[in-house]
């Protein structure tokens, strides 16, 4: 029996989410579940190149997913974050993880807290 593909996500494809939802696309145990952007001709752009789905929101996205790359602006990461982890997904989160300890803190004890 085939093992079941991961569904992976990323939320911001521009100039380096773009390679996420590239490898995404291409791995062989993933799956490139869908997108969350906002630009509407990127997040176009994107779909069409990986035969993808844009999400609307956050929330869609994490439904969709068991794993999401995060990589949109770091003064968006926890905002990003903190509903993602509420909705059970594994979380890449490119560097720097928070623009501030007090962010940073938060989304370390909510991926404590939901494993």
């Amino acid at each position: 029996m085939a093992k079941p593909k991961i569904r992976c996500g990323v939320a911001g494809v521009g100039s380096l989410g773009q390679h996420h939802a590239r490898i995404y696309a291409t791995l062989p145990g993933a799956e490139l579940a869908g997108i969350y952007e906002t630009s509407d001709a990127r997040a176009a752009e994107m779909c069409a190149q990986h035969g993808c789905r844009r999400f609307a929101t956050i929330d869609e996205l994490g439904a969709a997913c068991d794993a999401v790359s995060i990589v949109v602006p770091t003064d968006r990461h926890a905002e990003v974050a903190l509903p993602l982890l509420a909705k059970g997904c594994h979380l890449l989160i490119e560097k720097p993880l928070c623009a501030s300890v007090e962010e940073a803190e938060r989304v370390l004890a909510a991926a404590q807290a939901h494993r």
